[in-house]
């Protein structure tokens, strides 16, 4: 079955975007073949997002949903994917960028695989460059795998196209943070399979952020670990998910080592890394150096970090 461009809605998040928003849409409106719909979800921005975004819409067939407060990139997305009344949705973050025949080349693998297709990322470091993404963290397991796969990390990009009527299904996005990796668990477990773009055709943007390594995006990975557990619908999905749940406790625990460290209470972090030597071997690791040696670890931590935000240009 064949897909055309005005079978999808583009569904945007967005929260004080307004500095980046404006290369997000003009990516979206220099595809070969524009999307049917554009569907903006402001959550609740400060700033001119809402304004800027309206202003696309002599190019693009842009809504612009204000929500008036701030709830989560899920709650705006789940809004966003309720609004759209084509039958696939496209998901692209603000900050984001689509090179020009990115919905061409995710259509066409849709219509000869369907589930979900994820798109094939490069790094962007703005200031810096573009450069390849780490592949050990996007290869796709074979179809049999891919339930444990997702369970055990998040192999599935936010560049991706799905089909309305799955998402709905499997319980559109939660509220939550982490939202999209519980959303691909939610419509993995219910039969959608992965399939990856043949190439690269986004830019994923990182910011300082997007690199760290603290304690936040650990508890968001907790949250759809338990939700993982408490849905799960066999004893083996459940035992994955616990298995996940305690190497992401480790991988938190290190992180709090690396936070507690900079703030200048060694023995403290000390501690925490003693509650990361559980973790998988590359955790434990560097969990024991931490043991021994908390401030030189950090500052090794630190410069990792850096390598790494420069790596992705080579």
């Amino acid at each position: 079955m064949s897909f055309a461009p005005a079978d999808v809605t583009v569904v945007i998040s967005a929260y004080n975007a307004a500095a980046y928003i404006g290369t997000a849409l003009g990516s979206v409106a220099a595809q070969r073949v524009p999307p049917g719909a554009v569907v903006v979800v402001d959550d609740g921005s400060a700033d001119d997002t809402v304004a800027v975004a309206s202003a696309w819409a002599d190019v693009l067939p842009v809504e612009v949903v204000a929500l008036g407060e701030n709830r989560g990139a899920g709650h705006a997305r789940a809004v966003g994917v309720e609004r759209a009344r084509t039958a696939l949705i496209a998901i692209l973050d603000s900050d984001d960028y689509w090179l020009p025949d990115h919905l061409d080349t995710m259509l066409d693998t849709y219509a000869r695989a369907g589930g979900l297709v994820t798109a094939q990322e490069l790094w962007w470091v703005d200031g810096l460059g573009i450069g390849p993404t780490d592949e050990r963290w996007r290869t796709v397991p074979p179809e049999r795998d891919q339930l444990r796969g997702i369970i055990d990390h998040c192999f599935v990009s936010i560049g991706t196209l799905f089909s309305r009527d799955d998402c709905m299904r499997a319980g559109n996005f939660r509220a939550i943070g982490n939202e999209d990796w519980d959303l691909w668990i939610r419509m993995i477990r219910r039969g959608a399979r992965v399939t990856r773009g043949p190439h690269p055709t986004f830019l994923y943007q990182i910011r300082a952020s997007s690199v760290s390594f603290g304690t936040k995006a650990f508890d968001w990975n907790m949250d759809v670990l338990e939700r993982a557990i408490e849905e799960a619908e066999s004893p083996a999905e459940r035992r994955w998910a616990e298995e996940s749940m305690r190497r992401k406790q480790a991988q938190r625990s290190l992180a709090a080592s690396y936070e507690l460290a900079r703030a200048g209470r060694a023995m403290a972090a000390r501690g925490a890394a003693l509650k990361a030597l559980h973790g998988n071997a590359h955790t434990a690791q560097r969990a024991a150096f931490m043991v021994m040696f908390p401030g030189l670890g950090e500052r090794l931590h630190e410069r990792l970090l850096h390598d790494l935000s420069r790596r992705v240009t080579r």
